[in-house]
């Protein structure tokens, strides 16, 4: 990779990296089932729209979570981001190298069965918006953990309507209310009952 090209993502991420962290400070969260939740004792994998994941990938930071990310320009800056709030990366090139992203999923399900949880945006990376893609359900029976479909609800937002899933940018010093659904159990899972849920819980 150029020089110039590394310099110039890696000025990228730290700007990101600023403002994400800046605003998600300022957000008064809404986590009614967080503390009790978190004592479960299991990794699970936790199911939520593209759209939603600003608040989600702050919220989980420093917890031994792990992301699969795009290896693609603008997914290398949202790895560095990740990687600053402490999560486990595994990039790869979703499009051009099917080896490669069976590897990832490898190395994804060997995570989860060390103890990791796992954030997995189930209509990314690239959409079509709000379609579950049959990768979550995969992830969840050979690592033999649990679906948990969260949702946010943020009232006071910038949406990004001309991005693929409407990006959701919550104000500054807005509220947020992030819901869970029921889990979903390995090998029980439809994609139709987990978008439901994940409607249900975006409302």
């Amino acid at each position: 990779m150029p020089v110039m090209r590394r310099l110039l993502e890696y000025a990228a991420s730290i700007m990101l990296y600023l403002a994400w962290t800046l605003v998600c400070k300022t957000i008064r969260y809404d986590i009614p089932w967080r503390e009790r939740f978190e004592k479960r004792g299991e990794s699970v994998i936790f199911a939520v729209w593209h759209q939603a994941t600003f608040v989600m990938f702050y919220l989980y930071r420093f917890r031994r979570v792990v992301l699969l990310v795009s290896a693609e320009p603008r997914g290398r800056v949202l790895s560095n981001c990740a990687r600053w709030l402490g999560y486990e990366i595994i990039a790869v090139n979703f499009q051009r190298d099917k080896l490669a992203t069976a590897r990832a999923m490898s190395k994804m399900i060997k995570l989860i069965k060390e103890g990791y949880d796992a954030v997995v945006a189930v209509d990314g990376p690239s959409g079509p918006p709000f379609a579950v893609k049959p990768g979550v359900f995969f992830l969840a029976e050979k690592a033999g953990v649990r679906i948990v479909p969260v949702g946010l609800f943020s009232p006071l937002n910038l949406k990004l309507f001309w991005r693929w899933d409407k990006y959701i940018l919550p104000l500054p010093f807005s509220r947020v209310r992030i819901l869970k659904g029921g889990p979903i159990s390995p090998g029980t899972g439809t994609a139709s009952r987990l978008k439901k849920s994940l409607d249900r819980l975006s409302r």
